[in-house]
């Protein structure tokens, strides 16, 4: 896992974030434009090789001998960039006072990224579900970066349907007395059987007969 640091970050709804780290995977050499920026979904982190398998890799269908492939964790994530679980200016774990994000927020914090990675032209990105929607806004935000979009599983608002089913999942982890209001971090406890059961509610959405 690499990892680069992004100083303050101010979101959408103008808050600021300092000292904002984001993760990142790569794999391939960069050779010219032949970067493709991976975006993996709610539960996903940067090492897409191992949620993605068979997938990417040497001949594989995105093929790390043609292509460098670059996947990060989103902000807000828990695998590396700065979230929830993060220290704090304070030194404790961010917890409830971390600020609402939302999909555009990742987004920018990316190109962030890859501005000082010295990448500012994508042969593509390509993601799913909630990496879809990140690429699908990769297209909106930065069209003139962004050469092409591989958009799976996502559409390009979420529905009253989808919104009622999220707002029970919330539900179903904020009534874990585990969830302690957001600030588990560090007390031994955490909303495990919470976010089973909004899991489970995700899954039964995804199917139809």
């Amino acid at each position: 896992m690499k990892y680069v640091q992004l100083g303050d970050f101010t979101t959408q709804a103008g808050a600021v974030i300092p000292q904002v780290r984001i993760a990142y995977e790569m794999w391939g050499q960069q050779r010219g434009n032949n970067v493709i920026l991976v975006e993996h979904a709610l539960t996903g982190d940067a090492d897409a090789c191992s949620w993605w398998p068979g997938l990417i890799g040497p001949g594989l269908v995105i093929d790390t001998d043609r292509y460098c492939v670059i996947c990060t964790n989103v902000l807000g994530g828990c695998s590396g960039s700065t979230g929830p679980g993060t220290p704090a200016p304070d030194g404790r774990a961010w917890g409830s006072r971390f600020p609402a994000l939302c999909i555009r927020d990742m987004v920018a914090a990316e190109r962030q990224l890859l501005a000082l990675l010295g990448i500012d032209e994508l042969l593509g990105v390509v993601g799913g579900s909630m990496g879809g929607a990140r690429a699908l806004e990769w297209a909106a935000m930065y069209p003139e970066m962004a050469g092409s979009a591989c958009v799976i599983a996502t559409s390009a608002r979420s529905s009253a349907w989808q919104i009622g089913i999220q707002t029970a999942q919330i539900c179903a982890v904020e009534t874990d007395p585990d969830w302690q209001n957001g600030d588990y971090y560090d007390t031994g406890r955490c909303p495990d059987r919470g976010l089973g059961a909004a899991r489970r509610i995700a899954h039964l959405t995804y199917r139809g007969e």
